[in-house]
C-alpha cells in the first residue's frame, strides 16, 4: 500500500534514525547512567506501564542528554518540551540542536559534524502558545509560563493530540496548576526529568520512578564534583560583619580554585533571602575586591540579559541571586555556592537545586571540589548533611 500524505506527515527524523540510535546506543560517548536511563525509558514506553515516566538525575548528571536522545530511542514523531525558565529553554535548544554542529549529538559523538544537519530534528522555541498550532516543526520547546493564567491561552484551539511525547524538565514544579494543566491536557506519553522529585513534602509521582541515581553515585563515578561544606563566623556576628566575612572567604576560595586549575577562571553564586540583601551583598563584594567583581541578578535587575552575559564572559566573577537561576542554570565555571540566608531543613528542594550550580565539572579530570559556603548564623549544616535525602517543600516556589 502506498503511503498517503497523512502518513508522510507523521514521520520525523526521530522516526527515521530511531533504529540506528537504538542499535548503537551502547557505542555512543554518553554516561553509563544516561544509557541505563534511556533503556529504562524504552522499556516503560514499550510496556505501557504508566502514562508518565519519572527520571531522577542529580544536577550535572546529564538530564539534557537524556531528553535529547529519548525521542530517537522511543521512535516518537512530534515532541513538546516544557521548561520553567528562559535560561533552561535556551540550554535545551542548544542540546537538541538549535545549531546542529554544536548539539549534544555532536559533542557526545552520537553523530559526526558532517552528518548533524541531516540527523538533527529542526526545532522551534515558541514565544506564544498559539504557535503550537503550526505543525511546521516536530520538536517544540516552550516555557511553561507561556501557558499561565496571564497568557490568555485559548485551550479550545489547541489539539490535545498534537504531540505523541511530552518532556517536562525540572518536573518538581508539577503539580502546580499551570504544570498540571499542561500535563493533563496533552494526550500523550510524558517523561518527567528532575533532580528533586518532591513537592510540598510528597513525591510528585508516588511509586512511578522509572530511573534514579543519587548524587553520591555520580560523585563516586567521577561525573560530578565532590563537595566541601564550610561554615564560618559565629552567631554574634552582625549582618554587615557576616557580609564582610563571607565576601572575603568567597574571593579567597576562588583564588584557591584558580591555583588548583589555572586554565579556568572560577566563579561563584550567592543565594540571598531578598532583593535588598542581594544589593547589600553585591556592594560588599565590590568593596572587598576593590573592583566591580559582582552583580546582583533579581527581579529588579535592569538589563538582566546584559548582566548574565557579563557573568558568562567572566567579566564578573560572582553573581548574587534571589529567586532567579536557582535551578537548571548550566555554568561549569561555578565552583562556589554561598548560602547567605536560612533555608529551612524542610526546604531541601531550594537547597539541593542551588547547590547543584557548583556540581558540574569543567572537564572529566577537573581537580576542583565544589565549595558550599555559609555562615553559622544561617544554620545550613543539616541541609548539607541531608543532601542525598528526600527533598521536600520549597517556600520560594512561586508557581501558580
Amino acid at each position: 500500500m502506498a503511503l498517503g500524505l497523512d502518513d508522510v506527515e507523521k514521520t520525523s527524523r526521530f522516526n527515521t534514525y530511531s533504529s540506528l540510535v537504538k542499535d548503537n546506543v551502547d557505542k555512543f560517548s554518553i554516561y553509563p547512567h544516561q544509557r541505563d536511563a534511556l533503556k529504562k525509558l524504552q522499556s516503560w514506553y514499550n510496556n505501557q506501564e504508566s502514562r508518565i515516566g519519572l527520571v531522577v538525575i542529580p544536577t550535572g548528571g546529564g538530564k539534557s542528554g537524556i531528553a535529547a536522545l529519548a525521542p530517537y530511542i522511543l521512535n516518537t514523531t512530534r515532541v513538546l518540551v516544557i521548561t520553567p525558565s528562559v535560561q533552561i529553554t535556551n540550554q535545551l535548544a542548544e542540546a537538541f540542536g538549535k545549531r546542529p554542529k554544536e548539539s549534544f549529538y555532536v559533542t557526545r559523538k552520537v553523530v559526526t559534524e558532517e552528518a548533524a544537519n541531516k540527523f538533527v530534528e529542526p526545532l522551534r522555541v515558541i514565544q506564544q502558545v498559539k504557535e503550537i498550532e503550526d505543525h511546521a516543526e516536530n520538536l517544540v520547546i516552550v516555557n511553561a509560563q507561556k501557558f499561565g493564567t496571564n497568557s490568555k491561552v485559548d485551550w479550545d484551539k489547541l489539539n490535545p493530540k498534537s504531540f505523541n511525547l511530552l518532556i517536562v524538565d525540572e518536573a518538581h514544579h508539577f503539580p502546580a496548576p499551570t504544570w498540571d494543566k499542561i500535563v493533563s491536557y496533552f494526550d500523550c506519553r510524558t517523561i518527567f526529568l528532575t533532580a528533586t522529585p518532591y513537592r510540598n513534602g510528597e513525591p510528585i509521582l508516588p511509586g512511578q520512578i522509572c530511573y534514579q541515581i543519587t548524587p553520591n553515585e555520580l560523585m563516586n563515578n567521577g561525573i560530578i564534583r565532590r563537595t566541601i561544606f564550610q561554615q564560618i563566623g559565629n552567631d554574634q556576628d552582625s549582618g554587615p560583619e557576616r557580609r564582610t566575612l563571607l565576601s572575603t572567604e568567597i574571593l579567597k576560595i576562588l583564588d584557591e580554585h584558580d591555583r588548583q586549575d589555572p586554565n579556568v577562571k572560577h566563579q561563584a553564586m550567592v543565594l540571598t533571602k531578598d532583593k535588598e540583601e542581594a544589593k547589600q551583598f553585591t556592594k560588599q563584594l565590590k568593596l572587598t575586591a576593590k573592583q566591580d567583581i559582582a552583580e546582583s541578578y533579581t527581579g529588579d535587575t535592569k538589563s538582566p540579559d546584559s548582566i548574565l552575559q557579563k557573568f558568562e564572559n567572566t567579566q564578573i566573577r560572582v553573581l548574587v541571586v534571589c529567586g532567579k537561576l536557582l535551578e537548571g542554570y548550566d555554568r561549569r565555571q561555578i565552583s562556589v555556592c554561598a548560602i547567605v540566608r536560612r533555608v529551612a531543613p524542610k526546604s531541601k528542594v531550594l537547597f539541593t537545586q542551588f547547590v547543584g550550580r557548583c556540581l558540574r565539572k569543567v572537564r572529566p579530570d577537573d581537580p576542583v571540589d565544589g565549595r558550599v559556603l555559609s555562615h553559622v548564623y544561617y544554620q545550613q549544616q543539616k541541609n548539607y548533611n541531608n543532601l542525598n535525602e528526600v527533598a521536600e517543600d520549597d517556600p520560594d516556589d512561586n508557581d501558580e
